[in-house]
């Protein structure tokens, strides 16, 4: 006779959704559509990278770099997510 175990792992996943405080709907060139835009330091927050990691993104046009009516320099959240996706699919 053959002793089985059955071993039964359950898991859960929390997804917290937070307003973003520092951001504004911009028209984003690149993109070419309206678009959410996020300050730098909001967009390094929402990526887990660093202020410098952020700025060589935008240098490097991975994420698109918008200017609002009121003048602010923005950064679009269409181009955050592509890039994060691109970062997932490297992991």
């Amino acid at each position: 006779m053959v002793n089985r175990t059955t071993i039964t792992i359950h898991t859960r996943q929390r997804t917290v959704v937070r307003p973003l405080s520092d951001a504004s709907l911009v028209r984003c060139q690149h993109c070419q559509t309206d678009v959410l835009g996020a300050t730098s330091d909001c967009a390094a927050n929402i990526l887990e990278v660093s202020t410098t990691a952020m700025r060589t993104f935008i240098e490097s046009g991975m994420v698109h770099l918008t200017t609002a009516s009121f003048g602010a320099r923005l950064v679009c959240c269409n181009s955050l997510f592509n890039l994060s996706t691109q970062q997932d699919e490297e992991v």
